[in-house]
């Protein structure tokens, strides 16, 4: 919005400019050239706020901030334009002189020589020329000049990884020794896979898109043909498509972008060009399944030893591409502190030149705030950049004054702030004595809690915690807390009457056990308790009672008994329910639960159950009428002939579920052939449902995953 005003305001200047310009008024030579200086200016200015009309949240803030000054510039300007109008009218028309100023404009290009001679007026458009050029030069060194302005706004609003697709060799830092090892996974003789997928993981600004195009240049050469394209988080899977097959062959596919083409067309077009190739082929910044389901259809699983790299941000993401032959996941790392700090002084000195001495150590305190991540390192880089001379050892000083790294601990002033409603931590963030001394009256979320660990205050922060029964949201890490403690805690859980959310992640202690005794508050909506020592025996006595409003519930027990998904199906609220057993799946002496009749889990969305048999033919009609995403475990020995669990492979049908949309399976098997079996009737099954499901199956094998695939068949 702040650019599109100070176009829309240059407007009229710009024209009034010209039109002095182009007049026959007899001006004074320098006030002329003046005014024709300034006329160009303007113009250059304008077309720079043209150049970057885009949406306010995609501006840098320095550009924002320039195309604010630009247009309190213009008013100034027009003002002063304008003022010279008016006084001008005043000395000859005096009764019009308020009205109508800027309407009046073409009557003062009328009054020729005769107004320009008055002395007074020449030395206020000469005063206002000079004021405006000074403006315009302090603007012109601030923003360097208005060829830059918008460069990198336009190209974020295009691709923010276009920097990093397009960046050369010579310049990567840190890359080398990561690029080489997804090489060396690429190239590993597992290439005897028809379609060997390798995907890069890690959170952003870590630099997957550099290491990936840094990949994609140094084997691309290997292969018939090659392209890299970026997904992002709303894909249009069509003009990627598009991307990809001019990218393959750019003169077959010249017009390519031009051209109507739908979905299936494309996947076509893909698969026909790609069967007798071997490709490589870079999806860059996956965000979820769903888009890779649509993508890789157009992927052939050729026997030419193809390769697929993709980059996401998400790991479950990740494992969703091995979907072909062979896949493996190369988690991006931070770069070192030798790496990251050629990287931060390459991007500020002259290499020549180097890091003054002075300015060595500030250097390492800042790149210790950045935590070894590109992005980081990059962006707090071009802070201190400058063309001209390097900035003083007190503005970096600032600079690493002002860049947060967390707290540590909380003042103990917090404990005052009577109107505070959410607090939210870092898990490592120590908070104060005080902290239930009944002036935190208002405060209803907490996230980040820890207790135990290596935290003294454990014992005190626990019974503290009771204290806060305004409490609705609490998120808190248990680890390894001496019994007392344990007890402490779910004492102060007890008077959290308030509670609608408790999220517990359990490491050490007596853990789950001892929430057996937890009475939980009668409006809670959501309960999660996981981690390695979280699982209760089995599933608690008290999640029947007094819990009509839980809407999600996410658990790890023991064991589950026979009747224990029945008791979760008669929660009236519940909508996403994930129960986990911690048993072995090969026990052959694991109960199996009872089937669910119609009316289980009415108002359900999502369910997940995992670790121990199921099938949707337990799931009678009218049961889960409203889920649409199924999660469940397998066992291959329980179906077939010589089943020993009872069921058949028509247990795996699911057309019973009228508003399934997406289904997880976790295959469990000793032996392959059983498990392509059940495999192969699990994707039938999807093939036949009405709603053609999403499927994705998992199989493993004494705890190791050794294949993943996806099907998609709703296109």
């Amino acid at each position: 919005m702040a650019v599109e005003l100070a176009s829309a305001t240059m407007t009229p200047l710009i024209e009034k400019l010209g039109n002095l310009l182009a007049s026959e008024l007899t001006l004074e030579k320098r006030v002329r050239q003046d005014v024709a200086s300034l006329h160009k200016e303007m113009e250059e200015m304008h077309l720079a706020l043209q150049r970057v009309e885009v949406p306010p949240e995609q501006l840098d803030q320095g550009t924002a901030e320039w195309a604010s000054n630009v247009r309190e510039l213009s008013y100034d300007m027009e003002d002063a334009v304008d003022a010279f109008i008016l006084h001008l009218g005043e000395n000859d028309d005096h009764a019009a002189a308020t009205v109508g100023l800027r309407s009046r404009f073409r009557g003062f290009l009328d009054k020729t020589v005769r107004l320009f001679s008055k002395g007074k007026s020449l030395h206020l458009v000469a005063a206002a020329v000079r004021e405006a050029k000074r403006l315009t030069t302090e603007l012109d060194e601030i923003h360097q000049r208005y060829a830059g302005v918008g460069a990198s706004s336009i190209i974020d609003d295009l691709d923010p990884r276009l920097k990093a697709m397009s960046t050369e060799a010579a310049d990567l830092v840190g890359v080398d020794g990561a690029r080489d090892e997804v090489i060396k996974i690429l190239s590993s003789d597992e290439s005897e896979v028809d379609v060997q997928t390798v995907s890069i993981v890690g959170f952003g600004g870590l630099g997957k898109t550099t290491l990936a195009r840094a990949v994609f240049d140094k084997i691309k050469l290997q292969f018939n043909c090659s392209a890299f394209v970026s997904v992002s988080k709303n894909p249009d899977i069509t003009r990627i498509f598009k991307k990809i097959l001019y990218q393959l062959d750019g003169e077959k596919f010249s017009d390519i972008n031009e051209a109507v083409r739908d979905y299936d067309q494309l996947v076509h077009d893909l698969k026909e060009f790609l069967h007798n190739k071997r490709y490589l082929i870079v999806i860059d910044d996956l965000w979820d399944v769903k888009s890779w389901e649509f993508i890789k259809c157009a992927f052939p699983r050729n026997t030419c030893s193809s390769r697929l790299i993709t980059t996401s941000r998400k790991r479950n993401v990740s494992e969703a591409t091995f979907s072909f032959d062979a896949g493996k996941i190369h988690e991006m790392k931070p770069l070192s502190d030798t790496d990251s700090l050629r990287l931060f002084h390459s991007r500020i000195f002259h290499p020549v030149d180097g890091c003054p001495p002075e300015l060595e150590q500030v250097s390492r305190d800042i790149l210790k705030k950045c935590g070894g991540v590109p992005l980081a390192i990059i962006s707090v880089a071009s802070l201190l950049a400058n063309r001209k001379q390097v900035k003083t050892k007190d503005q970096w000083l600032i600079l690493l004054n002002s860049i947060g790294r967390g707290l540590k601990e909380l003042p103990a002033t917090i404990t005052g702030l009577r109107k505070l409603m959410c607090l939210r931590l870092d898990w490592d963030t120590r908070l104060p004595n005080g902290l239930g001394n009944n002036n935190l009256t208002s405060l209803e979320e907490l996230t980040g809690l820890r207790i135990g660990g290596h935290d003294d205050s454990a014992a005190m922060v626990t019974t503290e915690l009771g204290h806060l029964t305004g409490l609705r949201v609490l998120t808190l890490r248990w680890e390894r807390p001496a019994n007392s403690i344990d007890e402490a805690l779910v004492q102060s859980l007890g008077n959290l009457r308030k509670l609608q959310s408790l999220d517990m992640y359990v490491n050490g202690g007596r853990g789950g056990l001892i929430m057996r005794d937890w009475a939980p508050p009668p409006r809670l909506r959501r309960f999660l308790c996981k981690g390695p020592t979280s699982a209760l025996p089995t599933l608690p006595a008290w999640i029947m009672k007094n819990t009509t409003s839980l809407a999600f519930l996410d658990m790890w027990v023991g064991q589950v008994g026979p009747d224990d998904l029945r008791a979760l199906g008669a929660l009236p609220s519940l909508r996403g329910v994930r129960l986990r057993s911690r048993g072995r799946v090969d026990d052959d002496d694991r109960h199996r639960p009872s089937a669910l009749t119609a009316g289980a889990f009415p108002c359900a969305r999502a369910c997940a159950f995992l670790h121990f048999t199921t099938a949707p033919s337990m799931f009678l009609q009218g049961a889960m009428p409203h889920v649409q995403r199924l999660e469940f475990t397998v066992r291959a020995c329980d179906f077939g002939a010589s089943a020993r669990g009872g069921f058949g492979l028509d247990d795996l049908r699911m057309g019973h579920l009228t508003s399934l949309e997406e289904v997880h399976v976790e295959l469990w098997s000793r032996k392959e052939d059983d498990a392509a079996v059940v495999a192969a009737a699990l994707r039938q099954a999807a093939e036949d449902h009405p709603n053609r499901l999403a499927i994705r199956i998992n199989q493993r094998s004494g705890g190791r995953m050794y294949l993943s695939f996806t099907t998609h068949t709703n296109l």
